[in-house]
């Protein structure tokens, strides 16, 4: 006489255990990495970054109000800002891959809204020197634009130029704020347009985006070139 025999099924349920446990450890894991990620990034130049952009706005109320000196006074305080993130960053070695991408995300904050502020205070001498300010905006566009379509992403190139640029941008925006003339605009608006024309160059000879170039004449001849 035979007996039955009895197949032993495998159990589903330690399986199901493992996977789930296996599961919450990614996702512990994830959630760890996620954190750390945002703590590496809450460094001082980022942060001061942070306020530069949300500080900005304020300039165009002051401007507003017609508060000329006061809106001064706080470009002052945000352009000396953008010259310290950088070298604090270097000082502290807080250097990040965010970093850049602030840094230029809060000076067009900045300088747009230094632009609306010049409008309420200066709005008769800006028609006059329309003509300027549009060729330094348009070429500010075009090599943003250029370098979106090319990489998916805004330049941060930083080039020595660039920071020229906006250094003698800042020197016409006080001299205007304080009822200065507009021969100096006409100089910082070509320096911006120099500039400008110097990032697309970068964009078109780069094979992919880099941060914190010194000049074109730099990356000539590297790998990374085209």
């Amino acid at each position: 006489m035979k007996t039955a025999e009895h197949t032993t099924l495998p159990s589903t349920n330690s399986d199901s255990n493992v996977a789930e446990s296996d599961a919450q450890s990614t996702s512990t894991a994830s959630g760890h990495a996620a954190s750390n990620r945002v703590v590496s990034n809450l460094t001082v130049p980022n942060i001061i970054c942070v306020l530069r952009a949300l500080l900005s706005p304020v300039m165009v109320l002051l401007a507003w109000n017609d508060q000329g000196q006061a809106t001064l006074v706080l470009f002052l305080i945000l352009t000396l800002s953008d010259t310290v993130d950088g070298k604090i960053a270097r000082w502290l070695n807080q250097r990040t891959e965010i970093g850049p991408k602030l840094d230029s995300i809060a000076d067009a904050a900045m300088y747009v809204c230094l632009a609306l502020s010049l409008l309420f205070l200066r709005a008769d001498l800006l028609a006059d020197e329309a003509i300027w300010i549009a060729a330094a905006i348009g070429s500010f566009i075009a090599a943003e634009c250029f370098a979106l379509l090319k990489f998916g992403k805004l330049p941060t190139y930083h080039t020595r130029t660039a920071k020229t640029a906006w250094l003698l941008v800042g020197i016409a925006a006080v001299n205007l704020l304080i009822g200065g003339p507009a021969w100096p605009l006409h100089i910082a608006m070509t320096s911006v347009i120099v500039a400008n024309l110097e990032s697309g160059l970068l964009t078109y000879s780069l094979k992919e985006p880099i941060s914190d170039v010194t000049s074109i004449f730099h990356v000539r001849g590297k790998q990374n070139l085209t």
